[in-house]
């Protein structure tokens, strides 16, 4: 049977439609990914102008930085297409970095693993932005102005939270009840190094109380900061998973 002019018509327009409904998803996909590569090409530069140093997941082999390496996909295809494309941020650091708020240079880091600010300043809502990075399993922060309780509260949200240094901060033991909340937290530093007068510290044995609920604990250090011995004893006899305890 010979085939009309009008069928052959609206079967090449079906094929037509058909073609496009099958790139659409790559389109979207595309699209996706090339707006990530540069949401993270822009955080870079804008952390870097901070004096913030970055460290891509091909550098880090577990947990540990090794220089030397590559990102995986073909030299060739990342000279055509850029390096953003096949790397992930990290690890952000911060040390000593200039004034102004260092984390409104942290959007789009979503799969940030580990962050650490050394001095510096981070407002109420550079905290809010930090409890927001959801993938982050380390953190620290030393000697940075304005983590006081309130900000502690949004540290809260780091669920995946597993080792957090706290150095010269403003924390009271009201600002432990909020870390409470980081059930998977596995070692805990907390050091007042700049000012060791343990009467003037904020954080007592009350605060450790609230430490019992993190039952994944196994290390704890405690510079500089007003618990007592009979504090910490307490605290290791509810955690029995708490075998490494320091205190200065």
């Amino acid at each position: 049977m010979i085939e009309t002019a009008p069928r052959k018509r609206r079967r090449l327009a079906l094929s037509v439609k058909m073609l496009m409904l099958l790139m659409l998803p790559v389109a979207i996909w595309l699209g996706w990914v090339t707006n990530k590569a540069r949401r993270q090409r822009q955080a870079v530069e804008a952390i870097q102008k901070h004096g913030g140093s970055v460290y891509y997941n091909w550098e880090i082999v577990d947990g540990v930085y090794s220089p030397g390496r590559k990102p995986t996909a073909p030299e060739w295809f990342r000279r055509l297409a850029g390096d953003e494309y096949f790397q992930e941020v990290e690890t952000v650091l911060f040390r000593r970095p200039d004034d102004g708020d260092v984390t409104d240079s942290l959007a789009g880091m979503s799969h940030l693993r580990s962050l650490e600010i050394e001095e510096g300043y981070v407002t109420e809502t550079g905290f809010q932005r930090i409890g927001g990075l959801a993938s982050l399993s380390s953190l620290h922060i030393k000697g940075t102005r304005g983590l006081t309780d309130s900000g502690a509260g949004h540290l809260a949200n780091l669920r995946d939270l597993k080792y957090l240094l706290i150095a010269d901060s403003e924390l009271s033991d009201t600002g432990l009840g909020h870390l409470a909340a980081l059930t998977k937290l596995e070692m805990l530093t907390l050091m007042n190094l700049k000012n060791r007068d343990i009467a003037q510290s904020r954080i007592t044995d009350r605060g450790l109380e609230h430490l019992k609920a993190l039952t994944r604990l196994r290390s704890l250090y405690v510079i500089g900061i007003g618990v007592t011995e009979d504090g910490v004893s307490r605290l290791q006899q509810a955690l029995p998973s708490l075998k490494t305890v320091r205190r200065w």
